[in-house]
């Protein structure tokens, strides 16, 4: 997992790189449901925001899993269902740590995965005489969300039951 997050990271970096070097004056921001541009900003504009997203995305959620690996799990500030449960015994308390870490990675690396294919339709779409973002861009985005939330809906209600199934 931690392979899977940092290759995701790696693949935005590259891509910021290029859309330093691609992107136009003019920089679309932001689409509407049909692919639409729907917000415009300058280049310098894009190039701080996608930075800085990049870098907080990264942080969070790569520290996030590098900080419940030595959280005290039974800590207010940790949001695990079944908490009781996995807290009962040091196995237990090891193996969340374990699950939790590698959920987070995923979530991460999923994440930074569709940052990076915004990234690309930014600067494709900003390039375009008629901007607008594609179907198999939007579809692709459409497809990343729904795994992204698939996942987590899999986290909350499944992956953490107590009675050892989570397998």
């Amino acid at each position: 997992m931690r392979t899977f997050f940092w290759l995701t990271v790696a693949a935005y970096a590259v891509v910021w790189g290029w859309a330093f070097r691609a992107l136009p004056d003019r920089v679309a921001l932001h689409f509407g449901l049909t692919g639409e541009v729907d917000n415009w900003g300058s280049r310098g504009e894009a190039l701080v925001l996608l930075a800085a997203l990049g870098i907080l995305m990264t942080a969070v959620l790569g520290g996030g899993a590098w900080l419940v690996g030595r959280a005290r799990l039974a800590a207010s500030w940790v949001n695990l269902p079944h908490k009781d449960w996995w807290t009962a015994t040091p196995e237990r308390v090891a193996r969340a740590r374990d699950m939790l870490r590698g959920d987070l990675l995923v979530v991460g690396g999923l994440t930074m995965a569709l940052l990076t294919l915004v990234q690309l339709a930014l600067v494709r779409t900003s390039r375009q005489d008629d901007p607008r973002m594609d179907p198999v861009t939007m579809a692709a985005v459409l497809l990343l969300v729904v795994v992204i939330l698939g996942y987590t809906a899999w986290l909350t209600v499944w992956r953490y039951r107590p009675d050892g199934s989570q397998e």
